[in-house]
């Protein structure tokens, strides 16, 4: 069932029926309501928050799926996934912080 809700937050996304990301939120917390360890909404939950400029919760969700709980495809991609994420979250604060 947590797969459901991430795949409904994703697919809104991507065909711009979620205006402002926060429908797609909403989905992503409850398919982690049904499985706390479920990697893919992790880094769904943290892509979401960085589009709405919420960086430091997005690297929170992003450094969450860095750990695979069991040795699955998707939680293997997930975990690449959210390593780069993180990459893009420390360059975009470095560069904001050299604006200064």
């Amino acid at each position: 069932m947590g797969f459901a809700f991430n795949a409904i937050a994703v697919i809104d996304v991507k065909r711009g029926k979620t205006r402002n990301f926060m429908d797609a939120i909403n989905e992503l917390e409850k398919a982690l309501t049904l499985n706390p360890d479920y990697l893919p909404a992790l880094v769904n939950l943290g892509t979401a928050y960085f589009n709405i400029g919420q960086a430091d919760i997005a690297r929170d969700y992003f450094n969450q799926a860095l750990s695979p709980t069991n040795d699955s495809l998707p939680d293997r991609v997930a975990a690449q996934e959210a390593k780069r994420k993180l990459h893009i979250v420390f360059t975009i604060r470095y560069k904001e912080q050299q604006l200064r």
